[in-house]
């Protein structure tokens, strides 16, 4: 079994899914990384012209997104991908949502080209080998609309502190465009909520403090 069967395999049991986003939310520093990745979405979608913006979600899981992406003053028509059922099925069964949800592969997009305006993926890539993150990435890039953006996030290959990880697509590998935003994060993962606070204050800054400071890097691309 390859790594993307296995990720595949995993996410479809039950048990996984039904303590999925219990567990994302259960400390201090899952919320921070939610809350980060809630504002950059709506920050790209609020980008966009027009009132009615489509949007798609890459490996939607539970789609946690779809209440930062309708709180943009914005009509957002959502849809969803994700290869889990069983995800999919939770979705529709606790959200009541005119979201499009669609069983599908991220690496062969069932969509025409040029056909959303926000298409993002968050905890996704960096799970796989670098030849599918680029797949993804291209397929991304696809069925985006011409002036759209298209929302990633990436392991830093340049954090300071970092080892090297095979099958990770690197920060030093990704080309700094003139139509590229860039957002930092270092994922703290302590469970208590007062260190958690001390260290996060690192997060405040991420703005003037240098890119190898950070372990996690979000693109906002505008095609």
């Amino acid at each position: 079994m390859n790594q993307k069967e296995h990720i595949i395999k995993e996410y479809e049991k039950k048990e996984v899914v039904d303590t999925f986003d219990a567990e994302r939310s259960k400390y201090a520093y899952q919320r921070f990384k939610h809350k980060k990745e809630s504002q950059i979405l709506r920050n790209a979608i609020k980008s966009c012209d027009g009132e009615k913006i489509k949007v798609l979600d890459v490996a939607c899981g539970t789609c946690r997104m779809i209440p930062p992406a309708h709180d943009c003053n914005k009509l957002v028509d959502y849809y969803g991908i994700d290869s889990s059922k069983t995800m999919l099925d939770s979705v529709r069964e606790w959200f009541h949502t005119p979201s499009k949800l669609i069983k599908g592969d991220a690496t062969k997009l069932p969509f025409k080209d040029n056909t959303f305006d926000v298409v993002f993926t968050f905890h996704l890539l960096w799970h796989l080998p670098n030849e599918i993150q680029l797949d993804i990435m291209k397929e991304m890039r696809r069925v985006c609309k011409k002036g759209g953006v298209i929302v990633l996030d990436i392991i830093n290959g340049d954090f300071i502190w970092g080892k090297d990880t095979k099958g990770i697509y690197k920060w030093g590998e990704i080309k700094n465009g003139p139509n590229q935003k860039m957002d930092k994060l270092n994922d703290f993962p302590f469970k208590n909520s007062f260190v958690y606070s001390i260290a996060n204050i690192m997060n405040y800054f991420e703005k003037i403090l240098p890119i190898n400071l950070f372990h996690m890097i979000y693109l906002t691309i505008t095609k």
